[in-house]
Order: structure tokens, then C-alpha cells, then sequence
């Protein structure tokens, strides 16, 4: 069963307005990162197997296996500059995990928001101060997103 997860293309220009982003970047494992100008981007689908990015015009721009994903991130400005993903504020650990998730670089009150596939938020928690802990035992096994402001990290639940 394929999980998809749509986002219209005033979805993401309400996104963008929201956080003054204008691109969206793709992060992967191995510390590359592909970017796409928000304007051009008509919608975004996450199967099991890939991420794929699609024009206004319903053509694809890239596909990226959802395995050599590490985050998705809506960003201001246009840089092109690689970053490694290890560079992130944010660690999300273990991963995958069986009872809790840790997140680690987060400000206290900072809210956690953790989505299925399909983009039905699942919980909202508002971070403590140093590492927040987050119980995911009562989610299904499979991959989850986990958003924090404008970061998007991929967890599984094994």
C-alpha cells in the first residue's frame, strides 16, 4: 500500500508566506541536498519508496528514494550551498525506534509536530528545555515526519 501525502500549490504558498520560505529543500543521507524554487513546485508525494517533486504544470521535477531522505526543510532565500545534514540544529534519535523518540537542539516551547505519510497530524508537544522525549508506542509501525518549525525529519517506528 502506497502512502501519499499531497500538498496543493496554495498549500505551499500559504507555507511560504507563513514562514517567509521561498525553497524547499530535499536533504539527503549522504549530506547533498536538492533545492526547488517554492513558485514551481505544485505539489510534493512520499510513497514508501521515493519523494517526488512536481511542477505547477504537473510535470515531475525530481524523485529521490525516500530511503536516502534525511529531512525536508521550507527555507528562505536561494543559497545553493551544500550543507551535510549532520549540520542540523536538530537530532532526532534512536532511528528507527520502538517506545520514545529524543530530540535534541530544540528551544524550549518550541512545538513538535509528528504527521503520518498521509499529512494527518498525530501529536503536537511543546519541547522542554534540553532534550524532549516523546512516546511513539502507540503509533503504528512504519515512517513518520516529524516537524519542527520549518525542519521536517523522517523517523521510523519499528
Amino acid at each position: 500500500m502506497k502512502r501519499i501525502l499531497l500538498f496543493a500549490t496554495s498549500s505551499l504558498l500559504a507555507l511560504s508566506t507563513a514562514y517567509s520560505a521561498n525553497t524547499l529543500k530535499i536533504w539527503q543521507l549522504d549530506g547533498s541536498e536538492k533545492t526547488e524554487a517554492l513558485s514551481v513546485v505544485g505539489k510534493i508525494t512520499l510513497t514508501n519508496d521515493a519523494v517526488t517533486l512536481y511542477s505547477t504544470t504537473n510535470e515531475i521535477l525530481s524523485t529521490t528514494p525516500i530511503t536516502s531522505v534525511r529531512k525536508i526543510t521550507f527555507e528562505e532565500g536561494t543559497s545553493t550551498n551544500v550543507k551535510n545534514w549532520s549540520d542540523s540544529k536538530l537530532k532526532v534519535f534512536p532511528n528507527p525506534t520502538q517506545d520514545n523518540i529524543l530530540i535534541e537542539g530544540i528551544r524550549e516551547g518550541e512545538t513538535v509536530r509528528i504527521y503520518s505519510l498521509q499529512g494527518v497530524l498525530l501529536k503536537s508537544v511543546k519541547a522542554e528545555l534540553g532534550t524532549t522525549q516523546i512516546p511513539v508506542s502507540d503509533l503504528s509501525v512504519g515512517t513518520y515526519l516529524l516537524q519542527v518549525e520549518t525542519d521536517v525529519l523522517k523517523f521510523i517506528k519499528e
